[in-house]
């Protein structure tokens, strides 16, 4: 019950915090995307939607942050389905395959409570900011490594490879994020793997198929999704590699599958996912953000829905106008986006 109490106080502190926030210009840039994003993806949503929608993302990227400062203990929310998925981890291992939707971090803390061995897959930028970002689920993770039933391992190094197929053979789980955008928005494809998303063509790392492929073990894909009050775990039949299938082909059917499972869920509830603020960076280069040098039109306070402002402090401070509808990107003068900014975002 104290868990609880502490949880629900520190939540109501996050929205408030939030809504602080909403005209900030790290939340104006966020919004450009995700709106944008949700409208090339799911364009039959209005746009009336879409403002709400962000308000949802955003305290479910909190409610992220708040969920791994419980992972060093009693977790506070009742969580549906993990039996049911333990006893098919128990019964054969594999490859679990998750997302970054809803409570994405629960998995780990899940494994490790029950201290079932397993090995997480990331990426080197991500793997970079773990200690800051989640110093309480690291704990355990270092706690799990000490014992030997844990490795956390860098996708970005030569060696990861060779320490997967070690660890899977010896019996550890090997937990992968399908939607890691290691490798995504480079002009190159080599390594990616084009598929069917939401009605479009995405390109996204194939790495869960490939060594379900080379592994010979299944793939279980699993979502937590957040209900009022509950985590309910996810999952469908598992996927294995039929004996004789190219390995080329069965990566690109189990990538489009993977991606599938997930649509079905951002169908209902888009705000879960985390990636829609960066999911530009899974279509082809020129696909994604088109530089224009003029604006065809004057932009007037009623096109806010259509446009949004983007401003980048990276070398140096530019402004910017994105056509939601196209990827397009207009070039701004300051006093241009100040105004803009006024009549849209106070």
């Amino acid at each position: 019950m104290k868990c609880i109490k502490l949880y629900t106080e520190k939540l109501e502190h996050i929205k408030k915090q939030l809504k602080e926030t909403n005209g900030a210009v790290e939340s104006v840039n966020a919004y450009a995307y995700f709106s944008a994003n949700l409208k090339h993806f799911m364009p039959l949503l209005d746009w009336d939607r879409h403002w709400q929608l962000f308000l949802q993302f955003r305290e479910n990227n909190a409610l992220n942050a708040l969920d791994v400062l419980f992972m060093d203990g009693e977790f506070p929310l009742s969580i549906t389905g993990w039996e049911y998925l333990r006893a098919k981890l128990l019964s054969r291992h594999g490859i679990i395959c998750t997302f970054h939707f809803g409570a994405y971090q629960l998995i780990n803390y899940l494994l490790l409570r029950d201290k079932i061995k397993f090995a997480l897959l990331v990426g080197d930028e991500v793997r970079s900011t773990w200690d800051s970002r989640y110093p309480n689920l690291m704990k355990q993770m270092q706690l799990g490594e000490k014992e030997g039933r844990f490795k956390l391992l860098n996708a970005g190094e030569s060696a990861a490879l060779k320490e997967v197929f070690k660890l899977v053979h010896i019996g550890y789980q090997l937990v992968i994020y399908a939607d890691g955008l290691t490798g995504a928005g480079t002009a190159s494809t080599k390594n990616l793997v084009e598929t069917t998303f939401l009605g479009q063509h995405i390109y996204v790392p194939g790495g869960a198929a490939t060594l379900a492929h080379r592994l010979q073990c299944p793939i279980y894909p699993l979502l937590a999704l957040r209900k009022e009050g509950e985590i309910v775990l996810r999952t469908r039949d598992a996927i294995s590699a039929p004996v004789g299938v190219p390995r080329t082909d069965f990566v690109r059917t189990t990538t489009t599958a993977l991606f599938g499972f997930l649509s079905t869920f951002l169908m209902h509830a888009p705000q879960q996912w985390t990636v829609w603020t960066q999911l530009q960076r899974l279509l082809l280069p020129e696909r994604g953000f088109i530089y224009v040098d003029e604006i065809e039109n004057d932009i007037q306070s009623q096109d806010r829905q259509r446009y949004g402002l983007i401003r980048q402090d990276t070398g140096g401070r530019r402004y910017f106008l994105l056509d939601k509808r196209n990827y397009h990107i207009y070039m701004l003068k300051q006093q241009e986006y100040v105004n803009l900014f006024n009549q849209w975002c106070k």
